[in-house]
């Protein structure tokens, strides 16, 4: 993931919409429990993010998004905050 630290634009907060969980490790593994979401952005494009706070599909976040130089590669990571619901 070096472009992921290295070679990737500034990080900014940005709305996502959890779209689905995409995978989770279990709480008797080493690191502790985490889950991967599926993610939506804004202008459609789709993400993972992990965490170790549990969600459901639909919980909108405002997330630090930021995109590789090279790939374009889509990163979402935390800090993230939970937006109320509607």
């Amino acid at each position: 993931m070096f472009e992921g630290y290295f070679l990737a634009s500034p990080a900014t907060a940005t709305p996502v919409t959890i779209t689905a969980i995409e995978s989770t490790s279990h709480a008797d593994e080493d690191p502790p429990m985490h889950i991967i979401y599926r993610v939506s952005l804004p202008d459609g494009t789709h993400a993972r993010l992990s965490s170790a706070r549990v969600h459901r599909p639909g919980t909108r976040l405002v997330a630090m998004v930021s995109r590789g130089r090279f790939t374009g590669r889509i990163m979402v990571a935390p800090p993230y905050v939970v937006l109320p619901e509607n």
